[in-house]
């Protein structure tokens, strides 16, 4: 690993956050899973198209009417504890919805350079998974990909009944880590979730720019984005 975090693409943001740091500066680093670690077509497939699907065959629905009662109850969750939950799911739609994951479970995969980015820097900093999955949807996941193993630690909203948008989550995680937001990095696809973190002081934040390896990249005017970890190396 460089002296530096070298962020090679230099885009101008409107924070005007720092282009570069040097490692030397980071001790602890927090990653989130979905979209960041992991490939987000995954999760995607399932909650767009397995679940409408399900839910209009469960509850006799055309595919139009499925989704629109879905996604509409979606917006009036959305950055809530309730949006990230299986259970509270599985009771709404009165479907499995782990189980619905496991159908799809193949789909499960590292993001490109990720798994080769944990082994790198989790040999070096205190490294830890932020993430918004309850410990279900992780589960699934960690079977997988072992991805307890790779870091120092993992937590979950659940574990603290309060989702990353929410600055009980970051006052709970620094109660349990002890990091510092001068010398912490944190990297997420979700400019609310960064959003958050910069509130409560983490100064060193990327955002990715493509989450769902089928679909679109996108650009944040808030945080500096980056496509791959060897981005930050």
């Amino acid at each position: 690993m460089g002296s530096e975090m070298c962020i090679r693409d230099r885009r101008k943001v409107e924070n005007k956050m720092s282009a570069i740091c040097s490692w030397n500066d980071i001790k602890t680093v927090l990653l989130d899973v979905d979209g960041t670690l992991l490939d987000l077509h995954f999760d995607n497939s399932v909650w767009d198209n397995s679940l409408p699907e399900a839910f209009a065959t469960k509850h006799n629905l055309s595919m139009s009417e499925s989704r629109s009662n879905l996604y509409s109850h979606m917006r009036k969750v959305r950055g809530k504890i309730e949006f990230y939950s299986f259970d509270y799911w599985s009771s709404f739609t009165k479907i499995d919805i782990e189980k619905l994951h496991e159908l799809q479970q193949g789909k499960i995969a590292f993001r490109k350079d990720a798994e080769w980015f944990l082994s790198e820097i989790n040999a070096k900093k205190a490294t830890f998974i932020a993430t918004n999955a309850d410990r279900k949807s992780f589960g699934i996941k960690d079977r997988k990909l072992k991805l307890t193993n790779k870091v120092k630690g993992v937590f979950s909203s659940q574990d603290f009944q309060a989702p990353k948008e929410e600055q009980a989550f970051w006052s709970a995680v620094q109660n349990a880590t002890g990091f510092e937001g001068s010398s912490t990095l944190m990297v997420d696809d979700n400019e609310k979730v960064l959003e958050a973190a910069a509130s409560y002081g983490i100064e060193h934040l990327r955002f990715v720019e493509t989450p769902d390896s089928q679909k679109e990249s996108r650009r944040s005017s808030k945080f500096i984005g980056i496509n791959n970890f060897a981005e930050l190396l």
